[in-house]
């Protein structure tokens, strides 16, 4: 007679612990036909129950009493060439490890594990990756997994704003010099254009944080106009314009800090899909890091200069 196996087991409670998980903000759709490494979709829905149309595929693999050490749970080895599948999907691809256990699920973002694990993943045939355990869908909510669903989806994006950033640096450095640090509050009109662009930084600054998967919300122009509005009789004064610049400089060197030290776990990523922004950060390397560190302001600030021969 067929016998039921302990695999089979922890494969349906793990697929009935997801359901049961996610029952509050989204529903799990089970593949008839499985696609290849993936199990399945998860898809959100609104407060009000509504489908928002945000989907994620997700490859769920089950075990009992997953070990926690060092903060970090071990996925069991997932072959490579399923993990540059996944990488060449469009839509966004989440490992979810359930511990049947203790009936919780550890998650990460797939694509973004052959992203930092690319030499690896060129070489090996099969690998293990490391998740964190604060990356945990539990019977305490999900908004952790759903905002890191939402980071992935934005990959595109940022990759695109990250590759700007890195080639525009000393433009977007000198704009931001030359309006921040003056004691000035003469009034401006509203369409002043220097709004617009720092608001653009601003939004651009966020996506590119993104790439890192961190979502740093960036304050914009309007944050900082808010917050003396009415003390200045309802009037844009270029202090409003300067405390944004001077904020928007602070969080570019932080940004610039991360592309400086990630710089070598995503080259063997920027070799297959821009090898431009590889090289252009060689080149700039030095001066980067001097503009990362505070060391390029207004009495310097021609270095930003950039000449082609």
């Amino acid at each position: 007679m067929p016998k039921r196996t302990n695999e089979h087991r922890v494969e349906t409670e793990s697929n009935n612990i997801l359901r049961e998980l996610i029952v509050s903000v989204a529903i799990f759709r089970e593949l008839s036909e499985k696609d290849y490494g993936v199990d399945g979709v998860i898809e959100f829905f609104n407060s009000d129950g509504s489908m928002c149309g945000a989907e994620v595929l997700v490859q769920i693999k089950g075990s009992r009493n997953v070990p926690v050490k060092k903060g970090l749970v071990k996925t069991p080895s997932i072959r490579t060439d399923t993990i540059r599948y996944w990488a060449q999907k469009k839509q966004s691809v989440f490992i979810l490890l359930v511990d049947v256990s203790r009936r919780l699920i550890y998650f990460e973002d797939a694509k973004y594990l052959a992203r930092v694990n690319a030499k690896k993943i060129q070489v090996q045939k099969t690998i293990s990756f490391s998740i964190s355990e604060g990356n945990v869908i539990d019977a305490q909510g999900n908004c952790a997994f759903r905002k890191e669903v939402f980071i992935s989806d934005k990959f595109d994006q940022s990759k695109a704003e990250l590759a700007k950033l890195i080639f525009g640096f000393r433009e977007i450095y000198k704009q931001l010099i030359v309006n921040a640090g003056r004691d000035c509050f003469m009034v401006l009109d509203h369409d002043d254009p220097r709004i617009d662009l720092l608001n653009g930084m601003s939004e651009s600054f966020q996506l590119c944080w993104y790439f890192f998967r961190v979502h740093a919300e960036m304050h914009d122009f309007y944050y900082f106009l808010k917050l003396s509005y009415e003390a200045w009789r309802c009037e844009v004064v270029e202090m409003h314009v300067t405390e944004t610049a001077d904020y928007l400089r602070e969080q570019f060197h932080y940004l610039l800090l991360m592309v400086i030290a990630r710089k070598n776990t995503y080259s063997m990523f920027w070799e297959e899909n821009d090898r431009k922004v590889i090289n252009r950060l060689d080149k700039d390397f030095d001066l980067m890091l001097e503009v990362a560190k505070g060391n390029v302001g207004f009495h310097n600030v021609e270095i930003l200069n950039e000449y082609f021969l």
